[in-house]
């Protein structure tokens, strides 16, 4: 654990060395801005007067750790939420990850995360905007003595990997108004005590998979468009009340998802139509006027893509699992990736798929 903790302070003498007073100052300045936590400030010298100061990777590194802070989520702070989750609880250490995770979470946390994992696998090769293969032939079986900057390489791909693992965590939170009670209600297998609107989200993601609706939902959907991107929209009735949520344009099929949203819009995009049509629990006050022409608005991140909640739920914590897993040689990180696992596949090395999760968040685990 020290010795990854320590990683940020070695990296920043590399980038402090060098030869020329103001690269020198920049170089001492952004570090500074870093390390206080001025990660605004960091951002804007790395984009702008220092931007020469540093070398391509370095300036890339740099730029993505001053992301991930000001998504609320710096790199030291995840490893050690990671390890106190698994050693304050041996059962439900990704819940109490996720706690942590919410109390720091930001209106734009997701895409300041996602751009810092850019960022991170970009440092590697400047010259590439292909993320995927960077990831691929970089993270999925890195050889640690085979290439010159070896260190970088593996710093890289593992905070992308906990950037990964934050934004599942993230994502997790925007599914229901309630998450402490969500939790709760996941470690101690209580599906009764499952927030109604958390429910609605499981049924919905079930709906648009093809897959059994657990909690008794029926469903309403429809084709629209939001900012002239198709979608379907499902009105779902459960317990006596209605809940909107947003699915892809070709659901239910089996390799579709419900998408990831934040409040309310109408087709134009503008949430200011629909304010206050959202009760306390979730559910949508079908008295409003508005509410006839207001939708679950998509959260639009990473080159406004919207994404999926099988995506940041399924894809994503299996990539940041494993990227650390295979990384890192701290057993207590390893530790935390297993049960991790466990918690949610019940196997440590298991591979986490959309039944899992949904099985998970009905705490059916």
């Amino acid at each position: 654990m020290k010795k990854l903790l320590t990683i940020s302070a070695v990296m920043a003498m590399i980038f402090l060395s060098g030869c020329g007073e103001e690269s020198s100052t920049c170089r001492i300045d952004v570090q500074r801005d870093i390390d206080k936590g001025n990660f605004q400030s960091a951002i804007s010298k790395l984009d702008g007067s220092c931007k020469s100061a540093f070398t391509p990777s370095d300036r890339l590194y740099n730029l993505a750790t001053a992301y991930m802070g000001e998504s609320g989520y710096g790199v030291s702070d995840v490893i050690k939420i990671m390890v106190e989750a698994d050693d304050n609880n041996d059962d439900n250490g990704f819940t109490t990850f996720t706690k942590s995770v919410s109390k720091n979470r930001k209106e734009n946390s997701l895409d300041l995360l996602g751009q810092a994992k850019t960022l991170y696998l970009r440092s590697i090769e400047p010259d590439s905007n292909d993320t995927k293969a960077l990831l691929s032939q970089y993270c999925r079986k890195v050889k640690r003595t085979d290439a010159p900057y070896n260190s970088r390489i593996q710093n890289a791909c593992f905070y992308a990997g906990f950037s990964d693992i934050v934004k599942s965590g993230v994502a997790l939170t925007q599914l229901t108004n309630n998450i402490d009670d969500a939790l709760k209600a996941i470690e101690d297998n209580n599906v009764n005590e499952i927030p109604l609107d958390m429910k609605a989200n499981m049924d919905a993601l079930a709906w648009a998979i093809g897959a059994e609706i657990q909690n008794g939902s029926t469903i309403e959907a429809k084709a629209i468009r939001i900012k002239n991107i198709a979608f379907k929209h499902l009105q779902l009735s459960l317990d006596g009340e209605t809940f909107y949520r947003l699915a892809q344009e070709n659901a239910p099929n089996q390799k579709s998802s419900t998408i990831l949203t934040s409040g309310y819009c109408d087709i134009n995009g503008s949430k200011t139509p629909c304010e206050g049509i959202e009760n306390e629990d979730g559910s949508i006050d079908t008295t409003k006027p508005a509410a006839a022409s207001c939708y679950a608005c998509p959260i639009s991140f990473e080159s406004n893509t919207s994404s999926t909640v099988t995506e940041m739920l399924v894809d994503t914590l299996n990539s940041g699992l494993d990227s650390i897993d295979e990384l890192t040689n701290d057993e207590e990180i390893k530790d935390s990736v297993r049960k991790f696992k466990k918690e949610i596949t019940g196997s440590e090395d298991g591979n986490v798929t959309v039944d899992n999760i949904i099985d998970y968040l009905n705490a059916k685990k």
